[in-house]
């Protein structure tokens, strides 16, 4: 394991798994070892693992443990040769001591999954200060559109959103981020992805970005009249201020949304005669 996971470490992560003894933990160290290599090539790669390991007591090697440790759990929790009680995960060794209901344990496991969600949100936006990270493939893989889980409340309306709510938000998010494209241009969003993602918005595209944001917000919440309604104030935004907005004025995005409309008049050799 490059990034060291101590038990401090991993009941910090866990809070329901703290104990006096390391029972659980020591159950888990090799596990931990396993999703740690996995996830250091899934989202650090190699330059959020120089990072990380160059500064261990900063955020992003901080947040990168938390998630290894919070995934490693929610995967093996059922697996343990623990229960869970009023108190936390533990060994029942008295009579007076009840296991905790499935309801209990799956209510658990739907916070930790939460948790897991808010955790990569967290590592993401520490890897966005990472120089170089944001022209990764994983960049790309990891972050396509400029909404993430952790706007699900404020702007889709989805109150204490669950990872399921996240999973059917994939389909209108990506529906959304296609619209924009298709009238933005390609050019533009990547332009706004590109610098969020390299931390270097500029004041007119951060300015776009939460309008954008709430664009995918309202398809996803189903609001669809309102998410027009917001389309029409980016495009108005951007027209004001084409010097800002180049990329979107020199695309053929701009030029479709100017087309002028055909003129059926005698001098045309397409000429339509209405009688």
């Amino acid at each position: 394991m490059v990034i060291e996971i101590t038990k401090d470490d991993f009941e910090l992560a866990v809070p329901v798994a703290r104990s006096i003894k390391d029972h659980v933990f020591r159950s888990l160290y090799m596990i931990l070892d396993a999703t740690s290599d996995r996830l250091q090539k899934e989202i650090l790669g190699k330059l959020g693992l120089q990072a990380a390991e160059k500064d261990k007591n900063g955020q992003l090697a901080v947040l990168f443990k938390q998630l290894v440790c919070l995934d490693t759990f929610i995967r093996e929790m059922r697996g343990l040769d623990v229960v869970l009680t009023s108190t936390g995960f533990g060994v029942v060794s008295t009579n007076d001591m009840a296991p905790a209901s499935k309801q209990r344990v799956d209510a658990v496991e739907g916070e930790l999954r939460i948790k897991r969600l808010q955790t990569k949100d967290r590592l993401l936006l520490e890897l966005f200060k990472v120089e170089g990270w944001s022209d990764s493939t994983l960049r790309k893989m990891l972050v396509p559109t400029v909404f993430m889980y952790s706007l699900l409340s404020d702007l889709a309306g989805i109150a204490r959103p669950k990872e399921e709510d996240w999973s059917a938000a994939q389909a209108p998010l990506l529906e959304a981020d296609l619209f924009l494209r298709e009238h933005l241009s390609n050019e533009y969003m990547d332009e706004v992805l590109q610098q969020w993602c390299s931390d270097s918005l500029t004041d007119e595209n951060l300015v776009l970005m939460y309008k954008l944001r709430k664009f995918m917000g309202m398809k996803i919440s189903g609001n669809h009249a309102g998410a027009m309604t917001v389309y029409r104030d980016v495009i108005n935004t951007m027209e004001r201020d084409l010097e800002h907005y180049k990329t979107y004025a020199n695309s053929e995005a701009y030029e479709l949304n100017h087309l002028k409309p055909y003129e059926n008049t005698a001098e045309k050799t397409a000429f339509h005669f209405v009688g």
